[in-house]
């Protein structure tokens, strides 16, 4: 293997790596807590200040992942392909025939892009996506500092970039999300409290104390208080036999 093909697989490799990157930042900032990452910093966790900066301002690092994940697929297409089809290409180099080697070039591109597509897919998407999703702050915190020095040096062209997308949703009437503005409502946090309850991360007993916590302001007085009109008394002189009495008149 020649110096050349050898430099074309490193790239490869660290392409893929780098479009794995982006990917696991993107699902990363907008799945993970802000609450938890406030945690994280007031205990002093290496990176916890950088992720929560990034998840404040949510439209900016989003348009950098995605100018990082493209620039890493388009330069994997650029590099790849032709890197691995050499490797092929290596196979068929004892063909003379002219038909025969534009056959071979043609099985060796084939191969190279199925191969290219499949470590894409699989090593740049799904596995940083699922490490990202099953892992929010823990792949925020270790992504922080690298999403910021990268943001920063490519700081124009996402700026401008945002700035056009941001624009299309303005005319299309939406407002571009300005910071971590994940908020339930009420119904939905009685799903969160019942998902939990049923996968054993929170206690029946406790489920039914948020469940209720949730009606409280929506109880009156004449809902758990009897009018006065309607309560039977007792004298405070009254003896023990009027006091029995009463209390069976009263059921």
């Amino acid at each position: 293997m020649d110096i050349e093909t050898l430099a074309g697989l490193v790239a490869v490799i660290a392409l893929v790596l780098a479009n794995g990157f982006f990917v696991a930042t993107e699902f990363a900032i907008v799945a993970a807590r802000h609450s938890r990452l406030e945690q994280l910093r007031n205990e002093g966790v290496p990176g916890a200040g950088a992720a929560l900066k990034i998840v404040d301002h949510l439209d900016q690092y989003i348009a950098a992942c995605q100018f990082g994940i493209t620039l890493a697929s388009l330069a994997l297409g650029w590099v790849g392909e032709p890197a691995i089809a050499h490797i092929f290409l290596g196979f068929f180099s004892g063909i003379d025939d002219a038909t025969a080697i534009v056959s071979a070039h043609t099985l060796a591109g084939g191969i190279s892009f199925a191969l290219i597509t499949s470590m894409h897919i699989v090593l740049g998407e799904l596995a940083p996506k699922g490490v990202a999703l099953q892992r929010p702050e823990v792949t925020a915190l270790w992504v922080s500092r690298p999403m910021t020095i990268f943001t920063v040096v490519f700081r124009w062209p996402v700026v401008v970039l945002n700035g056009i997308g941001n624009g299309m949703l303005r005319l299309a009437g939406l407002n571009p999300a300005s910071g971590h503005e994940m908020v339930h409502s009420v119904e939905e946090l009685r799903l969160l409290v019942t998902g939990s309850q049923r996968a054993g991360v929170v206690e029946a007993s406790e489920a039914r104390i948020v469940a209720r916590a949730f009606s409280f302001a929506d109880i009156t007085a004449n809902m758990v208080m009897t009018p006065r009109t309607e309560i039977d008394s007792i004298p405070i002189e009254a003896s023990r036999a009027e006091v029995i009495q009463a209390v069976i008149r009263s059921g």
